[in-house]
């Protein structure tokens, strides 16, 4: 009993936890959203636009679950989503070219470069939610 209590009470403390938890959760819905909006409406409209009608429901989605269960900030709605793509956006472009030069330039396997990236996305990824998008002044 007291490891379940002190396990609960590290979750609602610990932030990092929190913010890999919810990593773990927006990767999976974001996957999933993407089926389901092509499956949906594929047939209906160009992939770019599918694409992008997926990318917004799921940045959505991850903001708020970023909003409110990692870092609990109440108020700035409309600046922390916009910062949000925003920080989206730069995180999508640091990690394309990271692993191209990790594969073009340092011939690195792609299994590896993509870990790599993955790593240094997520770090740049936590320290912007934490510091840019949900500081609390």
């Amino acid at each position: 009993m007291k490891f379940r209590t002190s396990l609960l009470f590290s979750y609602k403390k610990n932030k990092e936890l929190r913010f890999l938890i919810a990593g773990a959760w927006n990767t999976v819905f974001g996957y999933f959203i993407g089926l389901l909006i092509y499956h949906i409406l594929y047939s209906l409209l160009n992939i770019v636009f599918v694409l992008i009608i997926s990318y917004v429901v799921s940045v959505t989605q991850s903001f708020l679950v970023y909003k409110f269960f990692v870092f609990k900030t109440s108020g700035n709605w409309l600046s922390e989503y916009i910062k949000c793509y925003y920080l989206s956006a730069v995180n999508a472009i640091i990690g394309i070219i990271g692993v191209y030069f990790l594969l073009e330039k340092l011939h690195i396997a792609f299994w590896i470069a993509q870990g790599i990236m993955l790593i240094m996305t997520l770090i740049f990824s936590y320290l912007g939610l934490k510091n840019y998008i949900f500081n609390k002044l």
